[in-house]
């Protein structure tokens, strides 16, 4: 199992992530942890309090894609800025500790697979890319 990025740097678990851009987007919004739990109760998110919101920005609560849309809303903000890597996330993990870079994970978040995760016997291999997007190319073909 990777826990780092095949280049040797430190990752940024992709849950920080989420926790992390949540919280920056709140504090952006000028809006209280409570407000925010309102919010997503008036979105059919009953069982959301003030506590809720805390786990969930310190990342101790997994979100269901249903709460991300509905957080979205709630920020008044889209689902891909809250789900995508800012540029000091150098790498990402995923749960099982593999990790990508950060710009291979935003292009999997906003719809660009870079292909630096393969497989092989269905285990993840990485491989070196260069970052394709954002440079007015295109994406390498499919392997």
């Amino acid at each position: 199992m990777l826990s780092v990025h095949s280049q040797g740097m430190e990752s940024t678990p992709y849950a920080a992530v989420l926790a992390a851009n949540i919280r920056a987007m709140r504090s952006r919004r000028g809006l209280g942890q409570e407000t925010l739990a309102k919010r997503m109760r008036g979105l059919g998110h009953g069982e959301w309090v003030r506590q809720t919101v805390g786990a969930t920005e310190r990342g101790r609560r997994k979100l269901t894609v249903g709460e991300v849309v509905s957080m979205a809303a709630a920020l008044d903000t889209t689902v891909v800025a809250l789900m995508v890597p800012s540029p000091d996330d150098k790498s990402v993990s995923f749960p099982s500790g593999v990790a990508i870079a950060g710009k291979s994970m935003q292009g999997l978040i906003t719809g660009h697979n870079d292909h630096s995760i393969y497989w092989r016997d269905d285990a993840p291999e990485l491989r070196q890319v260069e970052a394709w997007w954002g440079d007015g190319e295109h994406p390498p073909e499919e392997a």
